[in-house]
């Protein structure tokens, strides 16, 4: 039977992070607290941060514990499993009726603890089914800066622990920039697209279609993304749109393909391992080919000329030149009017990669997804003539002082169209 087409829904609803954290604490840490030297107790003090997330102990609690270093580097990140227990140093004496008690926080050595280092920022996340996860970042980092925006913390961070319950946490769309980050901390978020599964099955069977055809696919599904009039809220809605009904594709197909080694005989793990490595890298590289994909189509919408993957110089084929690569190929063709724009959903250091694409073109233009990128980053970029694009809601993660340079998609737009204005006829 073959599965009718949805009605086009609304762009994903606004949730909140209570629905997945019952409460965050974070913190500077000490070198008291990160020297081994100097500290052999693996232990907090349970400061009246802690205490408003744990409550207070009438007796040790331990709680099951996922800890994770996470670097601006996914190869320097680290994770572990382990433990916390919460318990009252004075719980004997508060027995015999003295009323002093003092909190502490055990946690257990492991392959985390030792990465830190003074001035790393600690993030506690106790969740709903009384897991905790424990995340220490490095001071300054990109990636201390979005965990500080998602859990609406604050920047600087001080020496005692400053808590969030759940009905602390703000309401926040689930976009694209929002899944990524909760990703890093191993929590799972979907939009509810189910039923659109029936559909695409019967649309695309047990393959993948291409970017370029999903990419459309997805769009097809939002009745109210607007980009005409609101580029920088259309295309995170694309964005997340698109992540959602791919992962809930991918799910059936892998759990088919899953299913197929089982019937084989008995599943090996290097089969599986590779099975996963696989739907990972697949997931990397179609993040980023849809990001181009809609950024394409929206220009398209907008009547802005462009060429996309070009050959420059050499083999270097930037995202897209504007107006076009003819007129970047033609000497006599004023370089102040062309316009060069690399798409990142994510950059980290990859935004490097970009410095010698289009020579012609000194400033480079960077479209990314990322929020809250650190001070030290913007300042390199900026240093090297790159100018961020950044979709408007995503900005009020980044600092104040960032903010002002900070260029939206429909600034961009406006930007391109007023070069392109100057074309001579």
């Amino acid at each position: 039977m073959t599965a009718s087409r949805p009605i086009p829904s609304a762009p994903p609803a606004v949730g909140n992070l209570s629905q997945h954290v019952a409460a965050v604490s974070s913190k500077r840490l000490s070198i008291v607290e990160t020297d081994p030297v100097r500290s052999h107790q693996h232990e907090f003090n349970g400061d009246t941060g802690l205490i408003r997330m744990f409550g207070r102990a009438e007796t040790a609690q331990r709680f099951p514990a996922q800890f994770l270093y996470l670097s601006d580097d996914p190869l320097d990140s680290v994770t572990d499993d382990g433990f916390l227990t919460w318990y009252d140093a004075r719980a004997a004496g508060r027995a015999r009726g003295i009323p002093r008690s003092e909190h502490r926080l055990y946690f257990n050595s492991n392959s985390v603890s030792r990465m830190t280092k003074p001035g790393d920022r600690l993030f506690i996340a106790r969740m709903h089914d009384q897991r905790v996860i424990a995340v220490v970042t490095k001071e300054g980092s990109t990636t201390e800066a979005q965990l500080v925006w998602l859990f609406g913390l604050d920047g600087a961070g001080t020496p005692r622990f400053q808590t969030r319950l759940e009905d602390d946490l703000r309401p926040t769309q689930t976009t694209f920039a929002v899944r990524a980050i909760l990703e890093l901390l191993g929590i799972d978020t979907e939009d509810d697209v189910s039923e659109w599964l029936g559909y695409m099955v019967n649309k695309f069977g047990t393959e993948f279609p291409t970017t370029l055809v999903f990419s459309d696919f997805a769009r097809s599904t939002l009745a109210t993304a607007d980009w005409r009039a609101d580029p920088d809220q259309a295309l995170l809605d694309w964005m997340a749109r698109e992540e959602a009904l791919f992962r809930a594709l991918e799910r059936h197909i892998v759990n088919r393909e899953l299913e197929a080694l089982a019937e084989g005989g008995t599943v090996e793990a290097d089969a599986v391992i590779k099975l996963v490595q696989r739907a990972l890298q697949r997931r990397k590289s179609r993040a980023g080919l849809a990001l181009e994909n809609h950024v394409a189509h929206g220009m398209t919408l907008s009547g802005i000329n462009y060429s996309r993957t070009q050959v420059t110089e050499g083999t270097l084929k930037p995202d897209f030149v504007f107006p076009g690569i003819r007129q970047y190929r033609d000497p006599s063709f004023p370089p102040d009017v062309l316009t060069m724009l690399a798409v990142k959903s994510t950059c980290k250091d990859r935004w490097r990669q970009i410095l010698n694409e289009a020579r012609r073109i000194p400033s480079k233009h960077l479209l990314t997804l990322e929020p809250g990128i650190s001070m030290n980053q913007t300042g390199e970029m900026w240093k090297e003539g790159v100018r961020l694009v950044i979709p408007t809601s995503l900005q009020a993660t980044f600092t104040p002082s960032q903010r002002p340079a900070l260029m939206s998609l429909g600034n961009f737009i406006e930007r391109v169209r007023e070069c392109q204005a100057r074309i001579p006829s």
